[in-house]
């Protein structure tokens, strides 16, 4: 007779913090290695490594949409502002007999 039962060892399933997620996918980009390879050298499977990768590519590009829209924000009041300091400084400069009408 075979004993079916599972082991007594019990194998407790890993957590892995943020920085070391990032510095592994920092690694994977870098060396120009395969996920397995890198995967292998600190002792994570290839595709968990390359779901971080995914995630972390997810919340960069997250990141600079939302600082795209910031800088798009801040380039229109900028413009804003020059257009207003460009009328500001016609009108000091020209008599007030060549200035057009505005209403």
């Amino acid at each position: 007779m075979t004993d079916t039962t599972k082991s007594s060892k019990v194998r407790r399933r890993r957590r892995f913090d943020d920085q070391f997620k990032r510095d592994a996918v920092a690694l994977l980009r870098s060396s120009g290695a395969s996920a397995t390879e890198v995967g292998a050298e600190i002792g994570v499977g290839p595709s968990l490594l390359s779901r971080w990768a995914r995630e972390f590519e997810e919340t960069d590009e997250a990141d600079r949409d939302a600082t795209n829209a910031e800088l798009r924000r801040e380039n229109l009041e900028l413009r804003k502002e020059v257009a207003f300091l460009n009328v500001s400084r016609h009108r000091k400069c020209t008599p007030k007999r060549h200035r057009k009408r505005t209403l």
